[in-house]
């Protein structure tokens, strides 16, 4: 099953535009010059990435009702990425906390940024698209700066 098979019309678009937006994200947290930066900017490579699945698949996310995370309608949507989500909305907690001041470890943030790749590659697979992922061992966390 591929996006073109199972997105809503027009989704296929915006899915793609945000797992372009999701490897921008990436790319910048490994030129990132802080942990605290690496962290924040791969967190919001996962978010864009998960928000493509969900544009991918509109029909199946509730409206109204209580306000969802993004993490709990992946959860829903994708039960496969149910353990992602759950560490994606933990590591969101965390972003929250560095963006107030709070200092991640730069291997915090080098084990999120290869998390978030691992999961682009996850998403782009359940879409149904190539996974253009870094080949093992050469991972963009690795080449960061601290």
């Amino acid at each position: 099953m591929s996006l073109a098979t199972t997105a809503a019309p027009g989704s296929g678009t915006a899915a793609l535009d945000l797992l372009d937006r999701a490897q921008d994200s990436l790319l910048q947290a490994c030129h990132a010059g802080s942990a605290a930066d690496r962290f924040i900017a791969a967190h919001l490579g996962a978010l864009r990435c998960a928000a493509a699945l969900l544009a991918a698949r509109p029909g199946k996310v509730r409206r109204g009702g209580p306000v969802r995370t993004v993490w709990l309608h992946l959860g829903l949507i994708a039960p496969e990425l149910a353990e992602w989500a759950d560490y994606f909305a933990l590591a969101g907690q965390r972003r929250t906390q560095i963006e107030g001041g709070a200092m991640p470890s730069r291997r915090e943030a080098d084990d999120l940024l290869r998390s978030a790749e691992t999961f682009v590659c996850l998403v782009q697979g359940a879409l149904g698209l190539p996974v253009h992922g870094v080949p093992a061992g050469d991972s963009l966390a690795a080449v960061g700066s601290p």
